[in-house]
């Protein structure tokens, strides 16, 4: 892809200090151009480490942000997130996944051909149940 599009993935998070580091470092791991890959991650007013293990984290990552959801719920993290996101294409993610390296290369892919002027994609692990191919939801934003 000559000139992939910017996309933005948000994290919900609250009290996640048991999951959110592979989840975080699965992010970091992607394999699509890092420059064009932009990280929210919505903290819900953490009350056990969560916090410190992404800052520890995103810390020499300027793509990677760590941003407050006073409203905790993660409705308002993602209507927060959407706000503060600059990609063409923006993804949901859990705290509690762990993506593959390629997850947001094979979701561009798959999107390109048929992308209206924004797509959202979810990753959580109800979606997650597909034993091959891409394990997401795509709404396509007319």
């Amino acid at each position: 892809m000559n000139n992939p599009p910017l996309v933005s993935l948000l994290v919900a998070m609250r009290n996640e200090a048991a999951y959110i580091h592979r989840c975080i470092q699965s992010l970091l791991d992607q394999d699509y151009p890092p420059e064009k890959l932009e990280v929210l991650v919505l903290d819900g007013r953490s009350q056990d480490d969560s916090r410190k293990i992404v800052s520890s984290l995103i810390q020499y990552h300027p793509n990677f942000h760590l941003l407050d959801n006073p409203e905790i719920f993660q409705a308002c993290a993602w209507n927060l997130g959407i706000l503060h996101s600059h990609g063409e294409i923006i993804g949901m993610v859990s705290g509690h996944c762990e993506l593959a390296p390629d997850y947001v290369s094979q979701l561009v892919e798959t999107l390109q051909p048929g992308m209206g002027c924004g797509s959202v994609f979810l990753s959580d692990p109800i979606f997650d149940q597909v034993a091959d191919g891409v394990h997401a939801e795509a709404i396509h934003i007319h």
